[in-house]
């Protein structure tokens, strides 16, 4: 965060109460992909879950991959088990369906009105297989 300069604090501007931020996203390195992807009930809601992913795929098989799920708990969670599961292993239909099982073991679901628990769990595993599938492709 950048301050305005002394001589224009205190005036009231509405130049001089701007602050400029900057983000700075350092490209990918060679073999990372990255995937993200949510469910909700219609186009523009707010997601019933969603799921951000990052990792390196090589010949492939997964490394260094992160599962970050978010608005299904009180608060985005990393799938480290789903995670674990997968690192050195082959991107293959059977290991990704035993990894979208294991995201239950890092996932305490929220409900929220007409979507359960053992629902958001559900959108929790379907998730994981469609992003885990685009990275292996």
């Amino acid at each position: 965060i950048r301050r305005p300069p002394r001589s224009t604090q205190g005036v009231s501007s509405a130049a001089s109460d701007v602050y400029k931020r900057q983000v700075q996203i350092p490209a990918l390195a060679p073999g990372y992909r990255t995937e993200f992807d949510e469910l909700a009930r219609r186009h523009g809601d707010y997601a019933l879950a969603g799921l951000a992913a990052h990792g390196r795929v090589a010949d492939g098989r997964a490394y260094d991959l992160r599962l970050t799920f978010f608005a299904a708990g009180a608060k985005p969670t990393l799938a480290f088990a789903a995670a674990r599961n997968l690192e050195d292993k082959e991107l293959s239909e059977e290991n990704i369906a035993e990894a979208s099982t294991l995201t239950s073991n890092d996932i305490t679901p929220v409900s929220q009105p007409g979507c359960s628990e053992q629902t958001k769990l559900h959108h929790c595993r379907v998730l994981a297989k469609r992003v885990l599938q685009r990275m292996a492709a």
